[in-house]
């Protein structure tokens, strides 16, 4: 499995599978679910990595090392369209908070935006100097952030399709984002180990939140965006305050080293809460419209097996 993505309403989880498969799970069903008890969609032919579901979940976006991005309905399990463009394989997609339009990044160094009904993108956003790792659309839709392996974080206008923000400071490939609900707040994670927090008005950091032992790999804010969910590779779930009484960058102590070679700082006083998980690697962290946390990855029963 290579990524576990939630609906915001708690009602569906999709698995995005390295045999290029994609499979759908209703959660909202009661009961012990067997192994077979899910929707198998197939149609791309290469590994896929991401997905998105529409506001109403109505829909899933899937990217794939194929190059393409494929639009499933979730109510009939069908295909209905494929878009291709890119050059190379499309690392991330995200569905617009509006649900019509949706952006795309790739190895190819750009992100794109489409709109559902057209099979060629309206827009192309180019800059990065490496893989643009994530792609995320801004709460009032105008700008989408993106992510990269050159360590720098974009914000773009999306209607002119120039940066208006570059951020630096991550030390690693740059992994997810995430905007607080209000719009006024950027937070980052890369394989660095560390999540930062950016003031989108001043591009400023304002917070560097630290106490992952590995990469992480999804961040989400509460719906009244005081709280910060994380997890990633060290199989845990992490709860920040990111209120603002805590999140001036703090000067602990260094220890040891992370997978740079560079220093670690100690855990921040930010962290409220450390949630562990029986040996699952967490691809997904959720607040629900309700406002209760979700976390999704896979279980690793054996150092060989991974399960959903």
């Amino acid at each position: 499995m290579n990524h576990m993505e939630l609906s915001s309403d708690a009602s569906l989880a999709a698995g995005c599978f390295a045999d290029s498969s994609v499979r759908l799970w209703d959660i909202k069903k009661k009961g012990r679910r067997e192994e077979d008890d899910c929707a198998l969609l197939r149609g791309h032919s290469g590994p896929v990595f991401n997905a998105s579901f529409s506001p109403d979940s109505q829909w899933l976006l899937t990217c794939s090392e194929d190059k393409s991005v494929r639009l499933w309905n979730t109510q009939t399990k069908t295909n209905l369209v494929c878009y291709k463009s890119h050059n190379y394989p499309v690392w991330s997609v995200d569905f617009s908070s509006i649900g019509y339009y949706f952006a795309s990044s790739s190895h190819d160094r750009t992100a794109r935006l489409w709109s559902t009904d057209q099979v060629n993108p309206l827009r192309i956003f180019a800059g990065h100097l490496s893989d643009v790792n994530c792609v995320k659309f801004h709460p009032n839709c105008n700008y989408i952030a993106t992510g990269s392996s050159d360590k720098s974080i974009r914000l773009w206008d999306v209607n002119t399709a120039g940066p208006v923000r570059i951020f630096t400071g991550h030390l690693g490939s740059v992994n997810v984002l995430a905007f607080s609900p209000d719009g006024k707040y950027l937070a980052s994670a890369a394989d660095d180990n560390l999540i930062m927090l950016w003031n989108l008005a001043t591009s400023k950091k304002v917070a560097t939140l630290t106490g992952h032992k590995g990469p992480v790999w999804s961040l989400d804010f509460s719906a009244e965006g005081t709280l910060l969910a994380s997890g990633g590779s060290d199989e845990t779930v992490r709860l920040w305050d990111v209120t603002g009484n805590n999140t001036a960058e703090n000067d602990a102590e260094t220890e040891g080293t992370n997978n740079n070679g560079s220093p670690t700082p100690s855990t921040s006083k930010e962290l409220i809460k450390t949630l562990p998980t029986k040996r699952t690697p967490v691809f997904q962290v959720k607040f629900t419209r309700r406002n209760l946390l979700m976390a999704a990855g896979a279980y690793r029963g054996g150092e060989s097996q991974v399960q959903p």
